[in-house]
């Protein structure tokens, strides 16, 4: 330990790589969490475009059109969290099950 310099630096560059869009334990979780995660985003941007649409509209109307159309576990504004139930938790972990198809 002594005879090591503090301020050397690797002979050679380490290659750099993406970071992956999720850690998992296995590829078919991996693909189940994106899965689920696209479908998550793909209704988040659907609610989003018809909240647009109501930006005229009432507080009540606002209101109603935020808990109906955001998916669970949505931070859509500052006031407004749609949670999550407890058991659609890493749906992505077990087979298709009543959860994935509502979410489908």
């Amino acid at each position: 330990m002594v005879t090591q310099d503090p301020a050397a630096t690797p002979a050679t560059k380490l290659e750099r790589s993406p970071a992956p869009a999720c850690h998992a334990f296995c590829a078919r979780v991996r693909d189940r969490f994106l899965a689920a995660y696209a479908t998550f985003r793909d209704r988040y941007l659907r609610a989003s475009e018809r909240l647009r649409k109501l930006a005229k509209a009432d507080s009540d109307e606002i209101a109603a059109a935020i808990t109906a159309s955001y998916p669970p576990g949505a931070l859509v504004r500052p006031r407004w969290y749609i949670p999550a139930p407890d058991n659609l938790a890493a749906t992505w972990l077990r087979g298709i099950d009543d959860a994935d198809r509502a979410l489908a």
